[in-house]
């Protein structure tokens, strides 16, 4: 069976070494962020082809992107400028229109947390020059984080909006949570507009997705003056990819006290007429 000289060239190289040659050099964009559910992210990568003098054959290109996030995938391969997408093919692309730039930027589509990992863009080259085969190459690698905002934000056996009834003798002690972020995120309590900083304990667990969840508990002394105020825990993403608000509320229902005094003030006047009428009736009964 006939095998190509490039299938034997290249085995040579790889069998006796790779020498020095013309440097063939990538560049690659620095470390990139991306949300879930982010429609498009392009991994740039690009090439210079090594310069050859006259007596210099290129005999075979090939451009590879792999994937190291706790295991290698090799994602796609551009051998001699014709694309070939080894991983799914509705996940990852390579432009024709980029590449013929000498730019095989990986295309990334609908991120998910699978996402993030270590991209490695690697480029060989097969010349045939006056001393024999020799191979120039390179590979550069940069990383994709990927950040989650949390799936809902929620205040512990309270209805949203549901109103506590609590007076002013006591506290209430609220915990909110914020599940499956990434990485974890501040949850600040408001009465009000005003911010709370006070008698606030804050907690994290790590999934085994790597997202978290926050967990933050509120004990909180209210006043005569909260009476209908709202006790909103709020969770702000600020991410290039998006400004997101999450939150949960109560109402608070202050019981009045001095309400409670005047009903005891007139149960007692009521006890004393009673008492006076009786003491009528037998003095009437005396007579």
């Amino acid at each position: 069976m006939d095998v190509p000289i490039k299938t034997v060239l290249l085995v040579a190289l790889l069998v006796t070494g790779l020498p020095d040659g013309i440097t063939v050099k990538i560049n690659m964009n620095d470390e990139q962020t991306a949300n879930v559910g982010d429609e498009r992210v392009v991994i740039f990568c690009e090439y210079t082809e090594p310069v050859t003098d006259p007596g210099t054959i290129l005999v075979s290109s090939y451009v590879e992107w792999e994937m190291v996030n706790g295991r290698d995938q090799i994602i796609a391969t551009v051998v001699n400028g014709n694309i070939q997408i080894q991983a799914d093919k509705r996940k990852y692309n390579i432009s024709k229109t980029t590449l013929s730039r000498k730019q095989p930027s990986l295309q990334i589509f609908n991120i998910d947390l699978y996402d993030e990992a270590i991209y490695y863009c690697k480029v060989n080259f097969i010349l045939n020059t006056s001393n024999g085969p020799q191979i120039e190459q390179d590979s550069q690698s940069t990383v994709l984080t990927v950040n989650k905002l949390p799936s809902r934000v929620d205040i512990i056996g309270y209805d949203e909006q549901e109103s506590v009834g609590l007076n002013t003798s006591g506290g209430i002690m609220l915990e909110c949570r914020a599940y499956e972020s990434k990485p974890a995120v501040i949850l600040t309590w408001y009465v009000g507009e005003t911010k709370i900083t006070s008698n606030i304990r804050n907690s994290t667990y790590t999934n085994d997705d790597g997202t978290v969840t926050t967990t933050s508990i509120l004990t909180y002394y209210p006043s005569s003056m909260d009476d209908n105020q709202t006790i909103r825990c709020v969770c702000e993403s600020n991410s290039v990819h998006s400004k997101t608000q999450f939150t949960d509320e109560v109402k608070l229902s202050i019981l009045k006290e001095r309400l409670v005094g005047d009903g005891l003030a007139s149960r007692n006047s009521c006890d004393k007429f009673v008492v006076l009428i009786g003491t009528l009736l037998v003095l009437w009964h005396i007579v």
